[in-house]
């Protein structure tokens, strides 16, 4: 490389398209003199050959190729000598003589464009390269195209191909720019053969039977390898696919670093296992496979240890069933539709058991025929001869149950006695009274215990589907009652219901109501000061929920809904209204939650809104709306940590302030102060300084400060005296520099940035300032009487309906 001759710039205001720039620059070239000039007036003699500080006319370019020596007008040297370019006495550019290499700040370049940054430039953009600006945004650092490395890196320079449109996108082709498209990266994703990408990679279809993501040996790059993607080889359906193109070799998956399944090259699957022997292969210790659904249901294991455990097998269909339990001594026979259980042989008989007490002796019947001689009892004492047709001791046959029965045919009482004591009557007029001669007024069965530790009765269902007790009032329009419990004692409960095993699933109360009355009505007639017990207490010691009501015909006329509404409707108008609790409180209070579990996810009330589509569904509806005129509070919450706590976007359409009492007049006034609104999500730092002997100050930025805040912006205050502060160096490694200032000066400052921690950058909506409401929500307001409109036309209106005192009834059974 050769010793340049100097040659000086002038700028012009012309700006030259960008194809015809190398740099982009808008500036001409012009030089004064390019041969040696003695004397300024050899520069101004018009006949000495020059470049024009306004410009020539009449030249000729060279009309020889690139590479060979040229004619005409041209501005460079015909030596071999470099060309520099130099403004400010300062050399920017040079195009070297033996090498087809430019240096673009760079004396000795190394590739045919070399450009590199100068050390002590400053770049307003944080780029330094090549850029290929918008027209319409010449000097804005947001538009146009950008090749070259990133100075705002913390951590060192980046080297970068970036869109500086924010709705821009980079594309990647081969060919034809109009067909020979292949990759596309836009501000959702990255697109193979797709031009909108609907996630952060995005592969479409491409020619061939494979489409997706292909990771392969390195020994056999085309053949072997896992492949992830979709199935292309049918027309009809596209199959996802995970896929091992290596031969003999496993597909495994596993959680915790651990393996927990793998599917060898065979196609044995194998889980809790590495080595298969069968198709599949299930390891582990204890019931390790559960199967629900089928037939007879149950935890299966391979050696059934109780009456509850069940063994497989599978039918001729091939469906998996359950065996059915069988009793003590049966055993497992097959047969053309499966297995059964056949009946085992039959055990030895059991001893005789003792002789019971002889009955009273009944009237004297017609002698029937001789039965077979029974062992001979003790002689009792001799009773009347008997009728005919009398009920034998050890039964009867061929009776008829229209004409033979057990009881009187004129109206005296049947008497059932044990011990020679009365037991069970049964009145002529059908009532029936058990311990007792007579039964309680207007009841039809009446039973009565002698003891204080006796049972009024055991009614005990043994079968799978029977029922303990089923009581039924035959007529439609009867007023009575099903079941009338009457408990007249200070102690003990009226109703018992005992569930015998921890897993029985059935219901311990079940009520069904076909009509429109009340399904269950629970009062507490004591109304006296005493009365402190809860009208419905509910205890459950185990994980499930307390209490759960479900509605499933709500209706918009009535308030009254279930705990859990559950309606099917299709008009929200109709069955979108009736609320899942409903309390109505004539104190000050409306009800209590309280939770008292030492635990940090204890909660006292949880509101919780699941469905699924793009609406704004309300987990928690506050509404304080006196019916006189009032403030009222729609939500209030105190807590020793936060009061309300919002884990997510926290919105409002009033003001947002913070109320105390007044701390001159605590007690007869609030003191309140507002938040300040903008169109941004700003991060707000500020502090004082003092400045050093030159008038600087090192001011450091948080830890965290890098990690939430980005697009700074900055305001400095001097304390004093005016001076010319300003920010000597912007913030890097959360560090900014302030000078100008006079030594020993106060300068209050502050930072402004856009917030920009994981929240925001994963719901970058959030920071929407202006957004379309969905169909849904066009129409109507946050605030409707802010614009003359009906309360109804509020985005969030709910009809709250206050039940009539009349709706309130008290009735109290009687004693009887």
């Amino acid at each position: 490389m050769n010793q340049p001759q100097t040659c000086f710039l002038n700028y012009s205001s012309k700006k030259l398209h960008p194809r015809y720039s190398i740099t982009a620059l808008a500036f001409a070239v012009f030089c004064l003199s390019w041969m040696h000039a003695s004397s300024q007036a050899e520069i101004q003699n018009t006949s000495f050959p020059f470049w024009k500080l306004k410009g020539n006319s009449g030249t000729t370019p060279p009309s020889v190729g690139i590479g060979s020596a040229v004619n005409n007008s041209f501005i460079g040297t015909t030596d071999n000598s470099d060309f520099v370019l130099v403004t400010n006495n300062i050399e920017r550019l040079r195009f070297e003589s033996d090498r087809y290499m430019i240096g673009i700040g760079q004396q000795n370049p190394q590739f045919a464009i070399d450009l590199t940054a100068s050390i002590d430039a400053v770049y307003p953009c944080n780029f330094n390269g090549i850029r290929i600006n918008d027209p319409n945004f010449p000097n804005s650092c947001d538009y146009g195209t950008f090749w070259g490395l990133d100075f705002s890196q913390t951590a060192g320079t980046a080297a970068t191909l970036w869109n500086l449109l924010n709705t821009g996108y980079i594309k990647f082709g081969i060919g034809s720019t109009s067909t020979g498209e292949k990759m596309r990266l836009t501000t959702v994703g990255l697109g193979i053969n797709v031009t909108s990408p609907l996630t952060q990679l995005h592969i479409t279809e491409n020619s061939g039977i494979r489409n997706g993501l292909m990771v392969s040996a390195h020994s056999a790059p085309t053949s072997d390898g896992a492949f992830y993607g979709m199935d292309i080889t049918t027309n009809s359906g596209r199959d996802a696919m995970i896929w091992n193109y290596l031969s003999n070799a496993s597909m495994k998956f596993g959680t915790n670093n651990t393996e927990r399944m793998r599917i060898d090259g065979d196609g044995k699957v194998g889980i809790g296992v590495t080595s298969m022997s069968q198709v599949l292969h299930v390891g582990g210790t204890g019931n390790t496979v559960r199967i629900e659904g089928v037939s007879s249901g149950g935890v299966f294991s391979t050696a059934p240890s109780s009456a509850n455990d069940r063994m497989l097998y599978a039918d001729n269909t091939g469906d998996v069933k359950a065996i059915p339990a069988g009793n003590d001594g049966d055993v497992l026979t097959f047969t053309t539709n499966g297995p059964a259980w056949g009946t085992g042989a039959v055990g030895p008989t059991g001893a005789t058991g003792a002789t019971g007490n002889a009955g009273p002796t009944g009237a004297t019947g017609a002698t029937g025929a001789t039965g077979d001689t029974g062992p001979a009892g003790p002689t009792g004492a001799t009773g009347a001869d008997g009728a005919e047709n009398a009920w034998g001791l050890t039964g009867n046959a061929g009776t008829v149950a229209s004409t033979n029965f057990l009881g009187t045919t004129d109206s005296i009482d049947l008497v059932i006695r044990t011990n020679n004591s009365e037991r069970m009557r049964v009145l002529a007029n059908g009532k029936v009274s058990v311990n007792s001669s007579a039964p309680g007024t207007g009841k039809l069965f009446t039973a009565t215990v002698s003891t204080g530790t006796d049972t009024v009765g055991n009614f005990f269902a043994n079968g799978t589907g029977g029922t303990g007790i089923h009581v039924g009032v035959a007529s439609t329009n009867n007023a009575g009652h099903g079941i009338s419990i009457t408990k007249l004692g200070t102690n003990g409960r009226g109703l018992t219901i005992l569930m015998g095993t921890s897993t029985n699933t059935a219901h311990g109360i079940f009520v069904q109501h076909g009509g429109t009355g009340r399904t269950v009505n629970f009062q507490n007639a004591n109304s006296g000061a005493s009365s402190v017990n809860p009208t419905i207490f509910a205890y459950h010691a185990g994980f499930g929920s307390v209490l759960e009501a479900q509605n499933a015909q709500p209706t918009a006329t009535l308030p009254l809904g279930g705990f859990y509404q559950a309606s099917t409707g299709t008009n929200p108008a109709t069955y979108g209204s009736a609320a899942a609790v409903y309390g109505v409180s004539a104190g000050i209070r409306g009800g209590i939650f309280e939770a008292t579990a030492d635990h940090s996810n204890a909660r006292a009330l949880t509101g919780y809104y699941s469905r699924t589509g793009d609406y704004d569904g309300v987990a928690v509806y506050g509404l304080a709306d006196p019916v006189n005129s009032g403030y009222g509070i729609g939500v209030y919450g105190k807590g020793n940590n936060y009061g309300v706590y919002a884990n997510g976007n926290l919105g409002a359409s009033g003001t947002k302030s913070f109320s105390i009492d007044h701390p001159l007049d605590p007690y007869n006034k609030f003191l309140r102060h507002y938040s300040m609104e903008s169109p941004e999500v700003l991060n707000v730092y500020r502090g004082n300084v003092i400045l050093d002997a030159n008038g600087e100050a090192i001011v450091t930025m948080p830890d965290y400060f890098d990690e939430v805040t980005i697009n700074c912006s900055y305001s400095l205050t001097p304390i004093g005296q005016q001076t010319n502060v300003y920010i000597k160096k912007e913030i890097e490694n959360r560090k900014f520099v302030i000078a100008g200032g006079m030594p020993g000066q106060k300068v209050s400052w502050f930072v402004y940035g856009n917030r920009n921690d994981p929240f925001v950058r994963y719901y970058n909506a959030s920071t929407a300032v202006e957004v379309e409401k969905r169909e849904d929500q066009k129409g109507k307001l946050l605030r409707p009487e802010l614009y003359g409109e009906p309360k109804e036309k509020g985005l969030y209106y709910q009809e709250f309906i206050r039940p009539k005192r009349s709706e309130v009834e008290i009735e109290y059974p009687s004693n009887e």
